[in-house]
């Protein structure tokens, strides 16, 4: 009968320190999926400001410059993101951005 407990009390145990291992991921991946939407709030343009930009179609009006200083927002983020440890970033967004700059 001993023995029975604590085998129970040794499985308990590590279904413990699983469920703490398993607790502690969730965490780490909410903290990475906050800080992946707050990257992408501010290094993105929406869609419609893409196509208010690159549409020949599209007329040039206040929603055209609003969509501009937009890009020319994210493109200052990108900017400081060069001065820091995250430099890759930095670069990888001005490229993207490039194609909608010399439309």
């Amino acid at each position: 009968m001993q023995a029975h407990t604590k085998a129970a009390s040794m499985q308990i145990s590590q279904s413990l320190a699983d469920a703490e291992l398993l607790q502690s991921r969730r965490d780490q991946i909410g903290t990475k999926h906050t800080i992946l939407s707050a990257f992408q709030k501010a290094f993105t343009l929406p869609d419609e400001q893409i196509v208010i930009l690159t549409s020949a179609t599209e007329p040039v009006a206040q929603s055209f410059f609003e969509a501009f200083e937009r890009v020319k927002s994210i493109h200052s983020s990108c900017q400081a993101l060069l001065t820091t440890e995250h430099n890759r970033a930095g670069f990888e967004r001005p490229d993207w951005l490039g194609g909608l700059t010399m439309v």
